[in-house]
């Protein structure tokens, strides 16, 4: 039988009888001493795979190791002998995962004959509690795992240390001046900028790159109509995703809606159409208000959220499928209208959020909208869904002070920082749990300690804006982060640039699982 326990101050005691074991999941190699009637039978050194090669009788296991989660297999038959012998897979089961920290691949399976593991960025293999001593798969490469149990990847994640982040200077040219520009995108290498509007006006990205440093009109929407767009930047698929939504007028203000997704993979130089919705296929105009026209798109694993005011859709990102969900369909939600705020956090559409701005409460439902619970114990004004798990929102009413959640909105920590202006002074997230914002001259991180407290940090270094700037900014990959003036009506066209002490990348890597099944 296989047997799940966890290692604590070095060590795991399991009273079973039997005469063969293998080693399942552990964080690392670990020590394995089989006993019977108080005699040790056995003590060797295993790693993730091994088994006793004959049978020996035992009545008690003892397994030392670093702390953590562990997973055996002990009984009177050897585990290869517990299944029918097969020739080869007579499935496979296969998935994409982003990996920045632990994060847990397969789960156990007892028809598992083996996992194949691929990745973009090195990262350590093991089990339930591994870590950067597990065993290291290198990017590029492929390899074999004969387990039926947990299976785990680690990615150390980036450290910062805001306080040795330095200001570099300010740049005159990130927007060109005048330009109806309100959302940025700059590519890591910094060769390719894209900036659009959402509202009033929605405009298709403008386009700027090293090679034609002029702002101009994306080749890619030549004499296209758009009502709005949005663009999110994917890494499950090292894409772009620009979101463009047409319609008309039905039952309500656009509830006669169509959406269409263009896929950049060159940074944005180039997009081209990836899907399209008809979202009147699934949802009636009855159950959709599109009056606030704005969109909100969130990616969590291979399930973009597209939220417009009268309309959810939980859309796959790999095959395609999508399904959908009516603003009149959930509690306190009235005209069909106010649903921007909502994210799908399962690829089956199961489980999803969404604040309500009638009542300013958060929801939960964990079948697709049938039934709602709250959560969070209090109101909200806005909120930001970073990933599955890490979110931020201002408290209600009018002094708009920072919240953060990292367990997924079940409870929130209170900041005595605002933001003022709404969402151009929002923090940006970082990664393991950090959010970063600038207040006043001053750089910091906002994050939840161990104790759930409120956490900030400042940056030694201190910067007065020439102009009018944001609270917020953009940030790439590579720790670049631009705080955006407003130097005109027209937008932001300056901006201070600063470099973050990072170490390490602040991108996941890209994880490809294969399960062979028996």
């Amino acid at each position: 039988m296989i047997i799940n326990q966890t290692i604590k101050n070095g060590f795991t005691v399991v009273n079973k009888t039997g005469t063969y074991f293998s080693l399942i999941s552990a964080g690392g190699v670990v020590n394995v001493s089989l006993s019977e009637k108080g005699r040790t039978v056995l003590d060797t050194k295993m790693w993730v795979g091994m088994s006793i090669d004959k049978a020996i009788p035992f009545d008690e296991i003892t397994i030392k190791g670093d702390d953590g989660a562990v997973e055996f297999w002990a009984g009177d038959v050897s585990m290869n002998q517990s299944r029918a012998t097969i020739t080869g897979a007579k499935a496979i089961k296969t998935n994409k995962l982003l990996v920045n920290g632990l994060v847990q691949l397969t789960s156990s399976d007892f028809t598992r004959t083996a996992v194949r593991v691929r990745t973009n960025k090195d990262v350590f293999i093991g089990g339930a509690a591994v870590n950067g001593s597990g065993w290291r798969l290198a990017a590029g490469m492929m390899e074999e795992f004969p387990v039926a149990g947990v299976l785990s990847a680690y990615k150390a994640p980036p450290r910062l240390s805001i306080k040795d982040s330095q200001y570099i200077g300010e740049v005159n040219d990130l927007f060109n001046a005048g330009a109806e520009a309100r959302q940025l995108f700059i590519s890591d290498d910094e060769k390719v900028r894209l900036s659009w509007n959402l509202t009033p006006f929605a405009r298709f990205p403008i386009i700027w790159t090293e090679e034609n440093p002029v702002w101009s009109a994306h080749p890619s929407f030549v004499n296209l109509a758009i009502v709005a767009g949005q663009l999110v930047k994917s890494p499950l698929t090292d894409s772009i995703f620009f979101v463009r939504m047409t319609g008309s007028n039905g039952t309500h203000t656009y509830s006669n809606c169509q959406y269409t997704i263009y896929e950049s993979k060159d940074n944005g130089r180039t997009f081209s159409q990836f899907a399209y919705i008809n979202a009147n296929l699934k949802v009636n105009q009855n159950l959709i208000d599109n009056s606030g026209i704005g969109l909100k798109l969130a990616i969590v694993g291979t399930v973009m959220t597209i939220a417009q005011s009268g309309i959810a859709i939980c859309f796959n990102i790999i095959d395609k499928s999508w399904s959908a969900i009516g603003g009149a369909t959930v509690p306190a939600n009235y005209l069909a209208s106010g649903f921007s705020n909502f994210i799908y956090l399962s690829d089956d559409a199961k489980m999803c959020i969404y604040l309500s701005p009638w009542d300013d409460k958060l929801r939960r439902s964990d079948d697709g909208g049938g039934s709602w619970h709250e959560i969070g114990g209090r109101k909200f004004g806005d909120i930001v869904f970073a990933d599955k798990n890490n979110y931020f929102a201002t408290s209600d009413g009018s002094n708009k002070k920072n919240l953060l959640s990292n367990d997924a909105g079940q409870s929130w920590t209170l900041f005595n920082e605002v933001s003022a202006n709404g969402a151009e002074d929002y923090p940006i997230y970082l990664a393991d749990g950090l959010w970063l914002r600038f207040d006043g001259q001053y750089l910091k991180t906002l994050s939840i300690d161990e104790n759930g407290n409120a956490s900030v940090e400042v940056a030694t270094a201190t910067h007065a804006p020439s102009s009018s700037s944001q609270d917020g900014g953009y940030l790439t990959n590579s720790g670049i982060y631009y705080r955006l003036m407003n130097v005109d009506s027209g937008g932001f066209y300056k901006a201070d640039k600063w470099q973050l002490d990072l170490k390490g990348d602040l991108s996941p890597a890209v994880v490809e699982v294969m399960e062979l099944l028996s």
